[in-house]
């Protein structure tokens, strides 16, 4: 719980389960500068076991 609020974890595109969050990134450690973090999620239905890359945030000098 962050600030009293539940989290909800995204969903599988595929199969709707919910996500596991593996591990977030700073962009430049993913090979890209146009995004701050990269967080990592797997589905952990075993049928689908899909992977999810978000990217989160630009760069202040892109907002500017």
């Amino acid at each position: 719980m962050v600030f009293g609020k539940e989290i909800k974890m995204p969903k599988c595109f595929s199969c709707q389960t919910e996500l596991i969050w593996q591990n977030d990134y700073d962009g430049e450690d993913c090979g890209t500068d146009e995004f701050l973090i990269v967080s990592m999620y797997q589905c952990p239905n075993e049928d689908c076991n899909a992977w999810y890359e978000m990217y989160h945030g630009k760069p202040e000098k892109e907002l500017n």
